[in-house]
């Protein structure tokens, strides 16, 4: 085991994971096979365990309870922030508990895994680092690529998270439904599930684009056709393009920015919460896929609530949100009376 928690170079991942031998590379891929999650947040576990791997210089299958206990102490006195020291130990249990169905007695329960109290992400949770509509404008008359402007206002505004936007075609966006209003059909990475997003101020410049379309990708890759853009491109030009104006930019500030301004406009009764979580791709209720009337009522609603501020009193709020869940239920049930259907025609066929 090393004596110190090393500093790790970014980019560092992929050479220790080929250090791993084959069992452990194994593990740790039919792990990842079992999360349900967004490549970052995959790519952060992913990490975490390896890194473990490498600071421990031992087999995951022979990890025990006292290289724990040795590990523990060792993060615990790294430079690693609380919050990321939380996390780590969050990935580890997790790991460690897939891959020993003994993880209870052969860990003691992991009872040397303590998390640090009022651990917090700073950069998460900081405000003041939230991008204004000013720090938009400045950012995109600053640059003077026009594929890069196009990405970069179409992340912001949609809210989409990087990886939906990079997989994103042209098949999927259906242009000027209302105006200068156009919708982006999305396939959300995080929930595998499909979801729609609205475009206003980006319909300008993804249509300057299409005109020049080469490739079935919206924002194609630079190694080939049909392939789409790579994490690392986006990443580098959201970045770079902040510090021209002396902006730190990153992607998930981009997506909590524009959260930020649906929570104001929930909170100032101009959106209802059900909307604003449509919008992010959040949802209370779990489910596959929108009836028909179903999908066309929140469009129409979406669209109206997100580009045309007018108060919206309390009982519309909640007259909105209940018309919405009746809408979900009816489509909830309507799919496993489907489902039974199905079944009994099987039965008779078998």
């Amino acid at each position: 085991m090393l004596k110190n928690y090393p500093n790790f170079k970014r980019g560092q991942l992929k050479e220790l994971y080929n250090t791993l031998n084959s069992e452990d590379k194994i593990l740790l891929d039919n792990f990842k096979e079992t999360i349900s999650a967004g490549d970052i947040k995959i790519l952060d576990m992913e990490r975490s365990i390896v890194q473990f791997r490498h600071i421990l210089q031992k087999p995951f299958k022979e990890i025990d309870k006292d290289d724990l206990e040795r590990f523990i102490p060792l993060l615990d006195k790294s430079n690693r922030e609380k919050y990321t020291k939380n996390g780590i130990k969050t990935h580890l249990k997790r790991f460690l508990k897939h891959i020993h169905l003994d993880w209870f007695v052969k860990f003691n329960n992991f009872s040397c895994i303590k998390c640090i109290s009022n651990a917090r992400n700073e950069k998460k949770i900081n405000s003041a680092k939230l991008l204004s509509k000013e720090d938009i404008e400045k950012i995109i008359k600053a640059e003077n690529d026009f594929i890069k402007k196009a990405f970069f206002l179409t992340l912001f505004e949609s809210a989409v998270r990087p990886i939906e936007l990079r997989l994103l075609k042209w098949k999927d966006i259906e242009f000027n439904i209302d105006g200068e209003i156009s919708k982006l059909n999305l396939y959300a990475t995080k929930t595998d599930k499909h979801r729609v997003s609205y475009i206003k101020e980006a319909t300008f410049f993804l249509q300057k684009l299409e005109k020049g379309k080469k490739d079935d990708y919206v924002f194609q890759s630079r190694e080939g056709t049909n392939k789409p853009m790579g994490k690392d491109t986006a990443l580098d030009w959201i970045k770079k393009m902040g510090k021209k104006v002396g902006i730190d930019v990153y992607p998930y500030l981009l997506r909590h920015s524009r959260s930020n301004d649906l929570h104001r406009l929930v909170n100032d009764s101009k959106m209802s919460l059900v909307i604003a979580s449509k919008i992010m791709g959040h949802s209370v209720k779990t489910f596959q896929s929108y009836g028909e009337l179903e999908t066309d009522v929140i469009e129409k609603t979406m669209k109206e609530q997100l580009y045309n501020f007018e108060e919206m009193p309390p009982e519309k709020k909640e007259e909105l949100e209940n018309r919405i869940k009746e809408l979900e239920d009816i489509q909830d049930k309507t799919n496993k009376q489907v489902a039974q259907v199905l079944m009994e025609i099987r039965k008779k066929v078998k």
